[in-house]
């Protein structure tokens, strides 16, 4: 996003432009966090702004594993669900390698160890991930990374 449109007749924020094209909304959130330029768009430098505060954080833990045949060089999402938070990414990356990334939302551990780490491919709203690394050698040590929120 480049700047904001408005229209000066109603005195509204009617979208926004980017480098490519216009693109128009009804309604616009501004979730940049500290890193947002609104204040400077809007010419509001001195101006206290309402803000809203959502509360979250993300644990995610990667490994790296070379399977023992071809799985294919599809990427596989299982997002978290309402309710189950945990998630998982298994994608191809180079010298046919794969990267499985598990993902909580919120305070739900997740295993940081053998065999427990690949096992927890289980608990997730689709196994699917299980069978097709259940063979394969771990390449890695597991990486943790967390985001916590405000």
């Amino acid at each position: 996003m480049t700047q904001l449109l408005h229209d000066e007749e109603h005195n509204r924020i009617i979208g926004v432009k980017t480098e490519d094209r216009d693109h128009y909304a009804d309604l616009i959130i501004d979730a940049s966090g500290a890193a947002s330029h609104l204040k400077g768009w809007l010419n509001l430098d001195n101006t206290t702004l309402a803000t809203a505060h959502i509360k979250h954080s993300y644990i995610f833990l990667s490994r790296l594993y070379k399977p023992p045949d071809n799985i294919g060089k599809n990427t596989i999402t299982i997002m978290h669900q309402t309710n189950n938070p945990y998630g998982g990414l298994l994608s191809p990356i180079e010298n046919n390698l794969y990267i499985l990334t598990l993902y909580t939302v919120g305070q739900h551990p997740l295993p940081d160890k053998d065999p427990e780490f690949l096992d927890h491919t289980l608990k997730l709203s689709d196994p699917m991930i299980y069978p097709l690394l259940k063979h394969a050698t771990p390449m890695s040590e597991i990486h943790p990374f967390k985001f916590p929120g405000p």
